[in-house]
């Protein structure tokens, strides 16, 4: 009815203006922001909670609080009396095959996992996390799987995915991307140079969002998105600032440009699961598990990857040096 329309728009016009809405009492919303001893995984029909000793369901009736509706994910919540088979998902195995040269460096690397799933941020232990090759060179070997471990991150949170050869923390509009439901935030394959001390202050302090165009909006800690960085070189930083700010993770050179996992599965994760359902149940079961080993041991401290430290050492002196040493 075109008259009502015009009624409407009239309406609209004269009442929704910039004037009016300035009257209106401000609503101020807190979102939710997790729990210590516990971590919540928001499915589609329900929500997961996990503990370090158990894991439960609950309605979204019964949880009284505000989340994002972002924060849902398109899929049911797995059945974790469910026995499919007793074989390993893929993404476990593949898990294991970069992770598993050492039983230390596997289990840490979990527990890294559950810590980025963890929505509950402790001020006193903000990290970001550094994807490297366990190699002992510098040489740019890409196609390990950093790529793979982001995406599985990305499959529970909002995420968002900077390119890292062009990203300077301290530039205007740095954070334009990130909006103030995003949880995750991964600066894909940074150079040599970079500096990780920009994104220091960006860690504990917050950050503010500068769109173009738009008041700036200011993220708590508490809110702010995890950052994870990948990277084939040793970033600088070997120091007590550095060590309380960052967990590094090695993958082992398993996969490369003539073994990928898709090689060697005969698949692509993820977006060829529809067809495998068994698989999205696994990881996330598998995923489970890594929040269950965080929470054991919350708060985590670094583990000693001697690769890791050797290409510090390079970058924190000179590439001779550990070889002259």
């Amino acid at each position: 009815d075109k008259s009502l329309y015009n009624l409407s728009m009239n309406f609209v016009t004269k009442h929704l203006n910039r004037t009016s809405l300035e009257n209106l009492k401000r609503n101020d919303i807190r979102v939710f922001k997790g729990e210590k001893e516990k971590v919540f995984l928001f499915y589609r029909d329900k929500i997961a909670v996990i503990s370090k000793d158990s894991i439960s369901t609950m309605k979204y009736d019964d949880f009284h609080h505000t989340i994002w509706q972002s924060d849902i994910m398109d899929r049911n919540v797995p059945d974790v009396e469910m026995k499919l088979d007793t074989e390993d998902g893929v993404f476990e195995k593949f898990f294991h095959n970069v992770f598993g040269s050492t039983s230390q460096g596997k289990q840490f690397a979990m527990r890294v996992i559950g810590y980025a799933l963890q929505r509950y941020r402790d001020l006193s232990n903000m990290r970001a996390i550094i994807l490297n090759d366990s190699g002992m060179d510098d040489a740019a070997k890409g196609g390990t799987g950093k790529g793979l471990i982001y995406q599985a991150l990305s499959k529970f949170q909002p995420s968002v995915i900077e390119n890292g050869k062009a990203f300077r923390a301290d530039r205007q509009f740095t954070f334009q991307n990130v909006n103030i439901d995003t949880r995750l935030c991964f600066i894909d394959d940074v150079s040599p140079r970079f500096d990780i001390t920009d994104l220091f202050s960006v860690i504990t302090d917050g950050l503010y969002i500068e769109k173009k165009h738009k008041q700036p909006i200011k993220i708590i800690p508490e809110n702010a998105p995890l950052f994870m960085l990948s990277t084939n070189y040793g970033l600088q930083g070997s120091d007590e600032s550095h060590l309380r700010r960052r967990y590094d993770l090695g993958l082992d050179k398993y996969y490369g440009a003539d073994k990928t996992p898709r090689d060697e599965f005969g698949h692509q994760f993820f977006v060829e699961w529809d067809e495998r359902p068994e698989q999205w149940v696994k990881f996330d079961l598998f995923m489970m598990k890594c929040v269950q080993k965080y929470l054991s041991v919350n708060p985590l401290k670094s583990w000693y990857n001697p690769a890791i430290a050797l290409k510090q050492l390079r970058a924190d002196t000179h590439s001779e040096f550990p070889e002259i040493a």
